[in-house]
């Protein structure tokens, strides 16, 4: 993503999709310490396709010595050298001119920035209390024991003495090419176990139309074998595909021999692993679904079969495409 670095203080700015410079605190979302600079300097925005810079203050803002004609959209290249209220004030350069990220800001002191990738945890990995994930389409989702919500720019979240602000980097999707992109419903996926005679060993496969991702064995794939078999003993009892699955969280820490802070870090464990495993242009829905303190797989194509052959250590994964 792109960023700034400070040459003076070696400080590195990350760049939000609509970035200020200011000396305003609240107005500006990096704040100039020059009594020239303007409240309101200058204004950074990712357009879809380039970085451009936009002087709105009174003493100006200078690149590589020359300074900017006030409102002019002029692009950024790395290595430019950007100055605020004058020549004599500190040296910016541009560090990357990468298309921006979505971003959770921190409205609490001492609390760090997070970009959000393919999908992040609150407060941490060891305490998930929060899971925030993008969905198909390009929206960020925010699950917890409470519900599910999908977050709109400015959205705060988190806990006391941790708060947060959602930044949606919204220019960045723009670029995003849909007709790369291949759509998988729950429906074309088919989730493939094996499982060893002792059942200690579990080995997970996804099966997407004709490609094969193999995601080895983990230990955290028994979470995943006892919803599939929930999910497989509802059907067979002829409950609806809506009350199919569902476990208590509780009920599904006892079964694991765990506790309720272990099956949170599992169920983002697997998240993660199949985020990794897919392709990027490959969308597929969330496997989990979560309502208050129950949780059911959302897969309904499930396969388990015993393998006398899988008594090797767990932990091992890799991807495989037919």
């Amino acid at each position: 993503m792109a960023s700034l670095l400070n040459l003076q203080t070696d400080q590195t700015v990350n760049l939000l999709a609509l970035h200020i410079f200011g000396r305003h605190p609240t107005s500006s979302n990096t704040v100039l310490n020059n009594p020239k600079a303007s409240r309101v300097h200058a204004t950074i925005t990712w357009d879809g396709e380039f970085w451009s810079l936009q002087d709105n203050s009174s003493n100006g803002t200078y690149i590589n010595g020359t300074r900017a004609h006030q409102n002019a959209n002029l692009v950024l290249k790395v290595e430019d050298r950007l100055q605020f209220a004058g020549l004599d004030s500190e040296n910016w350069t541009v560090k990357d001119i990468d298309p921006p990220k979505s971003m959770l800001i921190p409205q609490t002191a001492g609390t760090p920035i997070i970009v959000l990738q393919d999908i992040a945890v609150l407060p941490d990995e060891k305490t998930p209390q929060m899971t925030l994930y993008q969905a198909p389409g390009g929206l960020w989702v925010c699950e917890s024991s409470t519900g599910t919500t999908i977050l709109t720019n400015g959205d705060r979240i988190g806990f006391p003495g941790n708060i947060w602000c959602f930044n949606e980097a919204t220019s960045c999707l723009e670029t995003v090419r849909i007709d790369t992109q291949a759509t998988a419903a729950a429906s074309d996926i088919v989730v493939s176990f094996k499982v060893s005679k002792n059942e200690e060993q579990v080995s997970l496969a996804l099966n997407i139309d004709s490609q094969c991702f193999d995601l080895g064995e983990k230990n955290h794939h028994q979470l995943l074998l006892l919803l599939a078999r929930q999910r497989i003993a509802d059907n067979h009892s002829g409950l609806n595909q809506g009350q199919q699955g569902w476990l208590e969280k509780s009920h599904l820490a006892a079964l694991l021999k765990s506790d309720e802070t272990q099956v949170n870090i599992q169920i983002y464990l697997l998240r993660k692993q199949v985020i990794q495993a897919l392709p990027h242009n490959l969308i597929v829905p969330q496997m989990f679904e979560i309502h208050h303190e129950a949780i059911r797989l959302v897969y309904e194509n499930l396969q388990i079969e015993t393998d006398a052959t899988l008594t090797g250590s767990s932990d091992k994964s890799k991807n495989i495409a037919l």
